[in-house]
């Protein structure tokens, strides 16, 4: 039953996020509560009520969205943080350190097609055993056993041996990467100022970690990892500067701190971490803030502040900056 439910939640959210409607517009339009659609979203109600159900699915048909149905295979994959797979409300254990590192790199570039000769790299690096291509065979056939009994549907996760390659077939609102770079789009694309913070912040929260925080740096440390991290922080600027500078502050401040906690020299999230929290008439700690990276900018780097965070401290305080005490 509670695979049910976040079933729905998945598809309902899925469905609004396309129509660029914010919880509170669909809310409005269906006639029920906003808790009610926060509270079917997040998989929270066991046996939502068939009213509110109709009702919510003739507004998303009024905007050309299909009636509510849930993805049929019930496996989700997680890369935004320590690797997960779900089916349904059970977690799938995938195996050893190199079988999970596989499915990862698999589930990074969902439906590309990734070498043998990158699979080894990324399990080995520079010493492969003699056996390690059958050992890569090996790991794939055992992880079509996890991945692949009693998924019914055409949205089934299926891995395949392309050409010189393996590849993840899977729908990708199945991948949290893939829902989150589809939110960042609507996001960015989005008519009204509210419905865009509200795709951001959508898009924020599906990270729990880093990228595959759990695995070998040689995963976490793949190219697609770091582009995937970069659009994290993209996401988390552009997000900042859509935040009213009062209203909507106090939500903005453990989003950007969460991304600033994972990319402490970039100055550019810091600086607006700053401004929104002195939004917030969090004052003190904003400078808190200026006052950490300055001191972390000097003994990692070697450098000072510079103007973007010269100038959010100027926002916050008027003045010029005093250099922090040495411990």
């Amino acid at each position: 039953m509670e695979s049910r439910s976040a079933d729905l939640g998945q598809a309902l959210r899925g469905s609004r996020l396309r129509i660029g409607l914010t919880q509170r517009k669909l809310a409005e339009q269906a006639g029920v509560s906003l808790r009610t659609v926060r509270h079917i979203e997040q998989g929270h109600v066991v046996r939502p009520r068939r009213n509110s159900i109709r009702r919510l699915a003739d507004v998303l048909e009024r905007h050309g969205e299909s009636a509510l149905t849930a993805p049929d295979s019930g496996i989700r994959i997680g890369v935004l943080g320590p690797l997960e797979v779900h089916r349904g409300n059970r977690v799938l254990p995938l195996g050893s350190l190199k079988q999970r590192s596989l499915f990862a790199l698999l589930a990074l570039q969902p439906n590309e097609v990734i070498s043998r000769e990158e699979i080894v790299d990324v399990l080995w690096a520079d010493r492969p055993p003699n056996s390690c291509l059958s050992m890569v065979y090996s790991f794939a056939s055992a992880l079509r056993k996890i991945i692949e009994p009693n998924c019914a549907g055409g949205s089934a996760p299926v891995i395949s041996r392309v050409g010189g390659g393996y590849q993840l077939q899977v729908e990708p609102a199945l991948v949290d990467c893939s829902r989150f770079d589809e939110q960042v789009a609507l996001a960015q694309g989005a008519s009204r100022a509210d419905a865009g913070r509200e795709l951001f912040e959508q898009a924020l929260d599906l990270w729990r970690g880093e990228v595959l925080a759990d695995l070998p740096l040689t995963v976490q440390q793949h190219p697609v990892a770091v582009a995937l991290a970069g659009r994290r922080v993209a996401a988390a600027l552009a997000y900042a500067d859509a935040v009213p500078t009062v209203d909507g502050a106090e939500n903005a401040i453990d989003r950007l701190r969460l991304v600033a906690h994972h990319d402490p020299l970039h100055e550019g999230l810091h600086a607006r971490l700053m401004v929104t929290l002195a939004a917030a008439g969090q004052r003190a700690a904003a400078l808190r803030v200026f006052t950490d990276i300055w001191r972390r900018l000097g003994e990692e780097l070697g450098i000072q502040p510079g103007e973007e965070l010269l100038s959010a401290y100027r926002t916050v305080t008027g003045g010029k900056p005093a250099a922090p005490a040495r411990p």
